[in-house]
């Protein structure tokens, strides 16, 4: 679909200066896709119903997915904790290491991250569990202040002096003697049964891009139940992105 100027009769795509500038498809055909995609049709199943390319439809389902690590990293909404709050930090494995072809291919953890006196959560795709990885999650999604739980895995042992002074309070459940019960870990194991249902259902989790596919699943648990309200809210958040990218100009 293109725009025609009445005083020069110069053509333009209407998607030049948006998220699809780079996009060789109709408007229809990415609309579609949008809504396949939404509706959490595999990128093969969509290939087929559209006629289009295999790696056409999984470019476009992956730029869906940054729209989703986008609106992740900049809304101020993706922190927990805070005065008062008690947030429970665990981690877990969503894969079992396996030898293919002579590759072994490495575990994949996932950092979670639930506010027990707000109840809310949030999932972190992490590349390993060392100290570094931990507290760096920990300083970008929990705020000062925050009293947190965690176990007694090494890689917690520096929050109780970051930086000297710690702007946590860091309890172990084991050391403290406070039962995990009483921070709702039945909450986390159910986010962890539900994001390994929906990775077998669109990708095989020893897939590369395994981090955008968690961050979809986080966008869709507060950004729509529905297609409906998924689709609407991508289409929300598509339309800021580009103008965000346009004022850069």
């Amino acid at each position: 679909m293109c725009f025609r100027c009445p005083t020069c009769r110069t053509k333009t795509s209407v998607l030049n200066g948006s998220f699809f500038e780079e996009v060789k498809l109709d408007i229809g055909d990415i609309i579609f896709l949008m809504w396949t995609w939404v509706c959490e049709t595999r990128a093969g199943c969509a290939s087929m119903m559209l006629g289009l390319r295999l790696a056409t439809v999984t470019k476009m389902f992956r730029k869906f997915r940054e729209i989703c690590s986008w609106e992740l990293e900049r809304n101020d909404d993706f922190v927990y904790g805070g005065d008062g709050h008690i947030v429970h930090i665990d981690e877990f494995v969503i894969n079992k290491p396996v030898q293919i072809s002579g590759h072994k291919h490495p575990e994949k953890w996932i950092m979670a991250i639930y506010d027990a006196t707000a109840e809310r959560a949030h999932l972190i795709y992490i590349p390993d569990r060392d100290a570094e990885t931990l507290e760096y999650n920990v300083l970008k999604f929990v705020v000062p202040g925050s009293e947190i739980w965690t176990d007694s895995w090494n890689g917690y042992s520096g929050l109780a002096h970051l930086g000297g002074v710690s702007p946590y309070i860091h309890k172990k459940n084991l050391d403290s003697g406070v039962k995990q019960m009483d921070v709702s870990p039945g909450y986390i194991d159910g986010l962890k049964g539900s994001l390994k249902q929906f990775l077998r259902r669109l990708v095989t989790v020893s897939s590369p891009g395994i981090a955008d596919y968690v961050d979809q699943f986080v966008w869709w648990g507060v950004y729509g139940k529905t297609p409906a309200e998924r689709f609407r809210n991508l289409v929300q958040q598509i339309s800021q992105k580009s103008a965000f990218q346009l004022s850069k100009i």
